[in-house]
Formats: structure tokens, sequence, C-alpha cells
């Protein structure tokens, strides 16, 4: 907690950012538990980050916590329901939140809901499976679309486990036509690898942050057989036209990762992400946006 508070500190006063005035005094902050983005005790990369903006901008912090079913609806008000053909909205509903930020891959159907900040994290999807199994990982190339039509070869007959509605939903990617036997696990996203290492499918789609923490956790049992997807964004979610507050946070986030305190509460919780995502901490603020 005190190297949180000296960087916050350190970094106020060379940026100057008091010229960011609070338009609120609190920012409630939407957060499911997941990954090392929101631990559950309080920590996580996400919960630094809001903690973080709260505080140069002299808000009071507050964290709300939902589930991956609700989050959208407790930011917009309205009620949506993600089915077999989609998500809909199904009615109206307390909004409980000014921004959500717990490892939210930026989806386009989400994009028809709410606004987007500036990409804070990399992910990708991956078909992860025990160590022990008989699918051997693809042979690595410089060449992604190759790396993931090879991935999907590997899936006919197989039994893939993924969760409706979110980003390892294998309708995204149309993992049906590949012959896959879809499961739809009921569970929550923490709990897709512990599935697996009990057999509950040979398969399953994990992105990128999660499976980094998942192999820290079992280290030896899991293995990455390949990427389903290219790379893709994470970042923090506002409710359509939230801009002032989106603008707020943007200009803290540009000025927040040209300090490199953002990289080092990075590292503090996914300290492999640069073995498998280089490029998007070498990039300037410019390039990310």
């Amino acid at each position: 907690m005190f190297r949180i508070v000296f960087l916050l500190v350190a970094f106020c006063f060379f940026y100057g950012i008091s010229e960011l005035k609070a338009s609120d005094k609190v920012i409630r902050h939407l957060a499911v538990p997941y990954a090392g983005f929101v631990t559950g005790d309080g920590r996580g990369l996400d919960v630094d980050l809001i903690k973080a903006f709260s505080k140069v901008t002299g808000r009071e912090y507050k964290e709300v916590r939902t589930t991956w079913e609700d989050w959208i609806s407790h930011l917009t008000g309205k009620k949506i329901t993600v089915g077999p053909n989609g998500p809909e909205v199904t009615g109206e509903v307390s909004i409980r939140g000014d921004l959500a930020a717990h490892g939210i891959t930026v989806l386009e159907w989400r994009k028809a809901f709410v606004d987007f900040s500036i990409p804070t994290f990399p992910t990708q999807v991956w078909i992860v499976a025990k160590a022990e199994s008989d699918v051997l990982p693809i042979s690595p190339s410089k060449d992604l679309q190759r790396e993931i039509s090879q991935t999907r070869s590997l899936l006919k007959g197989r039994s893939l486990l993924g969760i409706r509605g979110l980003c390892v939903d294998p309708a995204l990617y149309n993992l049906k036509e590949t012959g896959a036997l879809i499961r739809y696990f009921e569970g929550s996203l923490n709990d897709i690898a512990p599935a697996v290492l009990k057999g509950e499918a040979e398969l399953a789609l994990l992105d990128a942050p999660d499976a980094m923490m998942a192999f820290e956790k079992w280290p030896g049992q899991l293995k990455i057989i390949g990427p389903v997807t290219e790379v893709q964004d994470m970042a923090i979610a506002f409710p359509k036209g939230s801009v002032g507050l989106r603008d707020e946070f943007n200009m803290f986030f540009q000025r927040f990762w040209e300090s490199k305190r953002y990289k080092e509460l990075v590292m503090d919780y996914y300290p492999h992400v640069l073995k498998h995502f280089p490029q998007f901490f070498q990039r300037s603020i410019l390039d990310v946006k």
C-alpha cells in the first residue's frame, strides 16, 4: 500500500494532475473478481488503477461487486440478456456504477451498449488442455493466421468448454464449424481451468490473463494448444454518453502510462505478460489509442 501511495504522490507532483477537477465525489467501480484484475481482497490491477484515477481526480473510491452477467446492466440501467441469438435488452435495472473494470475484453457486441477507454491491457483467446492430453500444441510461427488455422484444425471431435456471452464463448469464433463438441460451462470464468483439470472437457477456451494465472496456480498441469483469435484489447467500460468521465480517465491513463507507473503495477500482477505480448508495452500511448 505504501508503494502505491508513494507512486501516486510522485506521479501527481511530476505531471501536475491537479488541473483535473472532480465533478462527483465518488467513483463507483463495478468489479467482478477475476484473475489478477480484481482479486476479491481489495487488490488487483484494475482495482489499483481505478484507485489511482480516483485519487488524482480528488474522488473517493468505492468498489461495487457485480457479476459477468450483470455488469453491463448495472452500468447502463438496461437489463442485457445474452442468449443463443446474442444480446438483447429485456428490461430496466438500477444503475450501480460509474465505470466497470475487471479485465473486460473489447468485443463488438459490447460496443453497442458501452464506450471503452484507451486499451489498458492485451489479451488473446487460447485453447488450453491438461498437460497429459494427446492434443499437441501447434508449432509457433510468425504467421498468426496460420497459427489460428492450425489450432482450429485440432478441435474436431474434441469436447470444448466455454461460457456464453463472454470472450470465451465458442460462438464468437464460429468454433462449432470446426467439429468441436461445444459445452457451455455454468460456473464462473475463474473455474474453467479447474474444470479442465477435473476432466469436464478435453479442451477449454481461456483468455490469456486467466491462463497466465492458471499456469502459476497449477504449474506443469496445463498447456497452451494455440490461439483462436488475434491479439485483443482490454479496457475500462463507461456508460454511453459518459464522455467527460471517459476523457478524464484517458487523460489520466496517458500520463500514468508515460510515467512508467502503470507498467510497474502490471508487473506486480502479471510478471510474465511481456513474454507473450511484448509489443503492447513497447508502444507509445499514441499508438495504443
